[in-house]
C-alpha cells in the first residue's frame, strides 16, 4: 500500500471530505513542482492530484444537488484550520473548476 492508497482510505473516514480532497490536491500539485522530485514521482503526484480534484468535485456536486445554499456556504466559510482561508481559496490555486458545479 502506497501513500496515495493510505490517503484515500483516510479520506473515506474523515468528517470534512471536501477540505481533505482540496488539501490533498493542492499538496500533490505543490510537491510536484519541487526540482528534486524524480519525474516518475511527479507523474504519480499529478495523477493523485487529479483524483483528489475529482473527489472534491463529486462532494460539491452532491451537496449542491441537496442544497445550493449549503454548498455555497460551505465553500465561502473561513476555516481557522486553513489559516482563515475558504475552500474557494484552496480550490483556485489547484485549478479546480468549482464554478462549473453551479452552472
Amino acid at each position: 500500500m502506497n501513500h496515495h492508497d493510505v490517503a484515500k482510505l483516510v479520506w473515506q473516514k474523515i468528517d470534512r471530505p471536501l477540505t481533505a480532497a482540496l488539501v490533498g490536491c493542492m499538496m500533490n500539485k505543490q510537491m510536484a513542482k519541487r526540482p528534486y522530485i524524480r519525474q516518475e514521482v511527479v507523474v504519480d503526484m499529478l495523477e493523485s492530484a487529479g483524483e483528489f480534484e475529482t473527489m472534491a468535485l463529486e462532494v460539491v456536486e452532491q451537496i449542491r444537488d441537496e442544497s445550493m445554499q449549503d454548498a455555497l456556504e460551505m465553500l465561502e466559510t473561513r476555516h481557522e484550520l486553513l489559516g482563515g482561508k475558504t475552500l474557494f481559496d484552496l480550490a483556485v490555486p489547484t485549478s479546480l473548476v468549482l464554478a462549473s458545479c453551479f452552472l
